[in-house]
């Protein structure tokens, strides 16, 4: 027995478009295209030559809701595929078609406040807002995003504190552009690190530093040049340091000259 057959013979028990189409994992419209052979009429290159000049005259406009959507269809009133007179066709939208073909289901036709799309609801789930899931997903990340934005504190995920944003390292690929843990738990973090993985963490510098010797130098003489003054007093600081704390090593190293 063929899935078609099985299809058939579920839709003359009064089992509805959208339960067979769970059964057989494909969408409403896909069984309603399968069990009235939409696909052999849309091949044939007299029908389609018809639905062109029923669109034409119907202006590309769903007949039901009067939207211009991508996705029309014409639909046989008299619901018989074979009787294609033009007083039968209609043009209509997915959603407009598919209400027609489940009368027993009464439901509303809503638009979504992300994409103003409009899509059909049933009854039993008028309470829906968007019209899909995606659309949902999208609009709760930004709600967040605006919300972390505005506030001024942020919670730790590791000690749950709550603490200002100034107390979180910067991070562009988080939403409200902040790290996930504050700086004390960072620095903790890094020091336990380091004390487990010691050596790999030295591999890795000196490797870095092979690599990126010239860019390493570069910024080391302009970092110099940029604080010259704040440097050579340090320099000097450090110099007299060093000579009063070796001083006699250094005297006697002279007279030996």
């Amino acid at each position: 027995m063929t899935n078609k057959k099985k299809m058939l013979n579920l839709k003359n028990k009064g089992f509805s478009y959208g339960k067979i189409g769970k059964l057989f994992n494909l969408s409403r419209q896909r069984i309603h295209q399968i069990i009235s052979e939409y696909g052999k009429l849309l091949d044939n290159s007299d029908y389609s030559e018809i639905c062109q000049k029923i669109f034409k005259r119907d202006d590309n406009i769903c007949q039901k809701c009067g939207e211009a959507d991508l996705n029309l269809i014409v639909h046989h009133i008299d619901k018989n595929d074979s009787n294609n007179e033009f007083t039968n066709l209609i043009t209509l939208c997915n959603n407009c078609h598919l209400d027609l073909h489940r009368p027993d289901k009464k439901g509303i036709f809503k638009k979504c406040l992300f994409c103003n799309k409009k899509f059909y609801v049933p009854q039993s789930l008028s309470y829906r807002i968007y019209c899909s899931k995606n659309c949902s997903k999208i609009c709760r990340y930004l709600k967040r995003k605006k919300d972390s934005k505005n506030s001024p504190t942020k919670k730790c995920l590791k000690c749950k504190n709550i603490l200002l944003k100034s107390n979180f390292h910067k991070e562009k690929r988080r939403i409200d552009g902040y790290a996930a843990i504050c700086k004390k738990c960072a620095l903790e973090y890094q020091k336990l690190y380091f004390r487990e993985h010691k050596d790999k963490v030295y591999i890795y510098a000196k490797k870095y530093q092979q690599r990126h010797k010239k860019e390493l130098a570069q910024k080391r003489r302009e970092r110099y040049y940029k604080n010259i003054e704040q440097n050579r007093k340090r320099q000097r600081i450090i110099s007299k340091r060093f000579y009063y704390k070796h001083k006699e090593e250094i005297l006697a190293k002279l007279h030996k000259k």
